[in-house]
């Protein structure tokens, strides 16, 4: 055979092969072809269509009877969901917004105060947090000062919170160094579902996971008052956990009526009130679980290096760890504006929020909580983000603050958030500022309510799904495999009431 005659054998050779691969290709599932460009879209932040896609993919899947892909998916498109969801303003949205809310300023204003609002491209453009226009607010005094409403929040809090700020110590509250916990308050709890039977699919299993109290020396007394209907209940709550949770499942077949779920209970609350001697702080024991568990750089509360050289700045020379924690509060307190956070997004793109405040300088309870931490953490000194609710009369919502651990005293709170509203109040001296700052590091009022004592903590039983917001679990967390679209729009049948018993 001549060269010519081989290279026309090669060349067919190859074109034949390059055919076979192109039709193998082509077979591809469309399943997966769905799935492969959802994930493309994903990664380019194309969250419409990543997510029409993966419920395509999804739908593909469950007609091939892979369950495992379609569940992927359907993970896949709750995930794009919940970006939408919190990113839901365009510039014109934005811009409408801030023209409602601060008709007092000149358009320049409003653009030069939008140009720092929290913002991503989605979509291939640029898309605002829904609460763009009350963060402007919180990280501008004088703006805040016009809104009627958030200042009479803010009097309002104080004015029921300064007898125990301000309280000399007497015969019924001694200031006894070896006695931290004061003032304790009973509180009734009940939480429930009522969801009509058309809201739910018609099959499957609805799984619930309710948040309750935890016990600690600060909340040493839960009790289950009653469950119904038991029968649902797969997991038992159990307060001596970390993290405290009661588990259902309902088969969704054998549901004809509304669901119900309600669960009663009890537990009792102390005031914390350290009072702390920076000599007798012993040493810590490095090789113990809580040093170990305390100082490491996890999940949301990530030890980035920039992070670790801010700590050491704060504590220069400072070796003894309550000083450094409180020149870490001091820090937070004064450089760190409070603001309403994406938490959503940064638990879906996996950042940290620790991080998150660092580079922003901003954050809200939880997100200046865990700055804290990491802080803290930073510097050798065991700390950690607690969650739940602050049940304050009339202003009841979901909170988180901070507690670092001190050898020979224990868990020592702060509230860095709550501390911050002194600068809020203008009627105050700047004496009345600073004694209101100092209570909330080691001090904290009775109106607290703890679910988690830390963040990236797992519930039992874990679930297959992500929680709304990674780390943080004061509400309900809810899967169906037959619902498709986001369980969060359930939450709307979930109610909470929690109240003091009266003395």
């Amino acid at each position: 055979m001549n060269k010519t005659g081989k290279f026309s054998l090669l060349f067919i050779l190859v074109f034949f092969l390059l055919a076979s691969y192109a039709q193998i290709v082509s077979a591809a599932p469309h399943s997966e072809k769905l799935l492969n460009r959802a994930d493309d879209l994903y990664v380019r932040a194309y969250y419409s269509e990543s997510k029409t896609n993966y419920e395509r993919a999804m739908r593909a899947f469950k007609r091939d009877g892979n369950e495992e892909m379609a569940h992927k998916c359907k993970i896949g498109a709750m995930q794009a969901s919940k970006i939408l969801m919190e990113y839901s303003l365009n510039e014109k949205a934005a811009k409408k917004l801030f023209a409602e809310n601060f008709k007092y300023l000149s358009e320049t204003e409003r653009n030069n105060l939008l140009a720092n609002a929290e913002s991503m491209i989605v979509d291939g453009e640029k898309r605002y947090l829904g609460e763009i226009a009350v963060n402007a607010k919180y990280r501008n005094l004088n703006l805040m000062l016009k809104d009627p409403e958030m200042m009479r929040k803010y009097t309002s809090f104080f004015e029921k919170v300064k007898d125990i700020v301000y309280r000399d110590a007497d015969s019924n509250y001694p200031a006894d160094a070896n006695q931290p916990f004061i003032n304790p308050v009973t509180y009734s709890g009940v939480t429930e579902f009522n969801i009509p039977r058309k809201k739910l699919p018609e099959n499957g299993i609805f799984k619930v996971w309710l948040p309750l109290p935890v016990i600690s020396a600060s909340q040493p007394d839960f009790k289950i008052v009653s469950i119904t209907p038991s029968e649902y209940l797969k997991a038992l709550p159990n307060g001596d956990r970390d993290i405290n949770n009661a588990y259902f499942e309902i088969p969704l077949d054998k549901l004809k009526d509304a669901l119900k779920i309600k669960i009663e209970f009890l537990y009792t609350r102390y005031e914390q009130r350290f009072i702390i001697d920076p000599k007798l702080v012993g040493e810590y024991n490095k090789n113990g679980n809580i040093y170990k568990e305390y100082t490491r750089s996890y999940g949301l509360t990530e030890i980035t290096p920039e992070i670790a050289e801010t700590s050491r700045q704060i504590a220069g020379s400072e070796k003894n760890p309550y000083i450094i924690a409180k020149k870490i509060y001091d820090y937070v307190v004064n450089d760190i504006k409070y603001s309403h956070m994406p938490h959503v997004t940064i638990g879906v793109l996996k950042h940290s929020e620790s991080d998150y405040v660092h580079k922003n300088r901003f954050g809200d309870c939880g997100a200046q909580s865990m700055y804290f931490t990491a802080l803290c953490r930073a510097a050798g000194i065991p700390a950690r983000t607690t969650g739940g609710y602050q049940l304050i009369p009339g202003l009841a919502g979901s909170h988180f603050w901070a507690e670092f651990y001190l050898p020979n005293y224990g868990w020592i709170p702060v509230d860095t958030s709550i501390a911050q509203i002194a600068d809020c109040l203008l009627q105050l001296t700047a004496e009345q500022k600073r004694r209101y700052r100092e209570y909330f590091f080691g001090n904290i009022d009775p109106y607290r309510y703890v679910i988690q004592k830390d963040v990236d903590l797992e519930l039992t039983p874990m679930p297959s799904e992500p929680p709304l917001i990674p780390g943080a679990i004061q509400m309900p967390h809810i899967e169906c495999a037959e619902h498709n679209g986001l369980t969060v729009d359930f939450l709307e049948f979930w109610k909470q009431n929690i109240i003091p018993l009266a003395k």
